[in-house]
C-alpha cells in the first residue's frame, strides 16, 4: 500500500488550478469569438445609451483579453479596440470624451506592457499559469509510489516554504515490473520555492532516467554527473537513495549530503539513526565516492528519510530535531505509523520557511 499527501498546497490554490484548467482548455479563436462579440455589443449599444454604455466599456474586454490571449492574438484585439475607440470619438452621439478613453488607453499600454513581458512563451496568462502547473504536476507525481505488494506500506508527503507552488524538495520512486524491488531517491535542491523550480524540474527528469534503469551503487554519482555538467551557478543539492528488495527486505541506502534516516527496528522496539554511508551533496565534487550502507528490513520494521526543513530549525541543532522526530515517530507508532509523514512535515522545526518532505517505508 502506498499514501501520498501534500498538506502544503492550500485550498485556494487548488481550486484556482482547477479554473485554470477550465479557462485554458478553450482555444484563442473562442475567446477571440467571444470578446470580438462584445466589443460588437458596445457599437451597438453605445449610440443607443451613451451614459449607461460609456466608452470604458472596453476596459473589462482589455483585462480578460490580457489573461487569455497569447500576445498576437492581444494585439489584434488592441488594433480593433483603437479603430472602434477612434470612430466612437469622431461619429458618436454629441458629448465630451475625455476620461474613458484615457481610461482605455491607459489600460490597453499596460496590458500590452504585460502580454510583451510573456510574449517569449506566446501564450497567454492563463494558458502559461496553466504550462506551470502542470508542470508542478508532474514533478510531484514521478514520485507517487506505486502500491506494494502485500506485507509493505510507504507513504510520503511534501510541503513547500511559504505554500509557494513549487518546491525544492521532491522524490523519484520506481517499482520494478515484477514488484521484487522498490528504489525511492529524495532530492532537496538547494533554494526555495520557485527559485528552484526550473532546477527541480531538470533534476527530476535526470533522476527519472537513472532510477531503476542504473545500478543502485551508481545512481548518486551519475546524479552528481549531471549536476556538474549542468554548471548551475551556486547550485547543489542533497540527496537519499533507498533500494529495497521486496521479496528478502534486504535495504541498501546511499546518502549525499542528506540527513541521516532512521529506521525503527521492531525486535529491539526502538528507532536508531542510519549515520554511516554519508558523502558529499550533489553538484559541489567532480569525481566523489557514495558508499552505502546495508541491511535488513524484518516484520514490523521501517525505514524514514527526511529533508532538512523537518529536523533544522534556527533556535535548535539538527541533533534535538532528529530527537524531536523520533519522538513523533514513537507517538505514532499506536497508529502503526500511519500518518507520520504528514505529521512531520506539518510539524517540520523549519516551519514555513523551508521546504519539508518525509518518505516512510514499512515492512508489516
Amino acid at each position: 500500500m502506498a499514501v501520498t499527501s501534500h498538506p502544503g498546497r492550500p485550498l485556494a490554490p487548488v481550486v484556482l488550478d482547477s479554473v485554470l484548467r477550465a479557462v485554458s482548455s478553450v482555444s484563442t479563436g473562442v475567446h477571440l469569438s467571444i470578446l470580438g462579440l462584445y466589443c460588437a455589443a458596445f457599437v451597438v449599444l453605445h449610440p443607443l445609451y451613451p451614459i449607461a454604455v460609456p466608452t470604458a466599456y472596453f476596459i473589462p474586454a482589455l483585462l480578460v483579453a490580457g489573461f487569455v490571449l497569447p500576445f498576437r492574438a492581444l494585439l489584434q484585439l488592441c488594433a480593433a479596440i483603437t479603430v472602434l475607440m477612434i470612430g466612437t470619438v469622431v461619429l458618436g452621439p454629441a458629448q465630451p470624451y475625455v476620461v474613458g478613453p484615457i481610461a482605455v488607453a491607459v489600460t490597453m499600454g499596460v496590458v500590452l506592457l504585460a502580454g510583451a513581458s510573456r510574449a517569449r512563451h506566446g501564450v497567454g496568462a492563463f494558458v502559461g499559469d496553466q504550462m506551470l502547473v502542470e508542470l508542478r504536476d508532474r514533478l510531484f507525481d514521478t514520485g507517487a509510489i506505486p502500491p506494494l505488494p502485500e506485507g509493505w506500506y510507504a507513504e510520503r508527503a511534501f510541503a513547500s516554504a511559504y505554500g509557494e507552488p513549487f518546491s525544492g524538495d521532491f522524490d523519484v520512486a520506481v517499482l520494478q515490473d515484477d514488484d521484487s524491488r522498490l528504489e525511492i531517491v529524495l532530492v532537496d535542491v538547494a533554494g526555495q520555492g520557485q527559485k528552484v523550480a526550473t532546477r527541480s524540474l531538470a533534476l527530476s527528469g535526470a533522476l527519472s532516467g537513472l532510477v531503476g534503469q542504473t545500478d543502485p551503487g551508481r545512481v548518486l554519482a551519475a546524479a552528481n554527473a549531471y549536476l556538474g555538467r549542468a554548471g548551475w551557478e551556486d547550485g547543489f543539492a542533497t540527496a537519499v537513495h533507498l533500494d529495497v528488495d521486496l521479496a528478502s527486505g534486504r535495504f541498501s541506502l546511499g546518502h549525499a549530503g542528506h540527513p541521516p534516516a532512521v529506521r525503527f527496528d521492531a525486535q529491539a522496539g526502538r528507532w536508531v539513526t542510519v549515520t554511516a554511508a554519508l558523502g558529499p551533496a550533489l553538484g559541489l565534487l567532480p569525481d566523489p565516492a557514495y558508499p552505502r550502507i546495508e541491511g535488513v528490513l524484518r516484520r514490523g520494521d521501517a525505514l524514514l528519510v527526511y529533508t532538512d526543513g523537518v529536523v533544522e530549525s534556527p533556535t535548535a541543532d539538527v541533533a534535538d530535531g532528529i530527537d524531536w522526530m523520533l519522538s513523533r515517530a514513537e507517538e505514532s507508532m499506536e497508529h502503526g505509523l500511519r500518518g507520520l509523514t504528514t505529521q512531520l512535515v506539518k510539524q517540520g522545526r523549519a516551519g514555513d520557511g523551508d521546504d519539508r518532505g518525509a518518505i516512510l517505508i514499512r515492512r508489516d
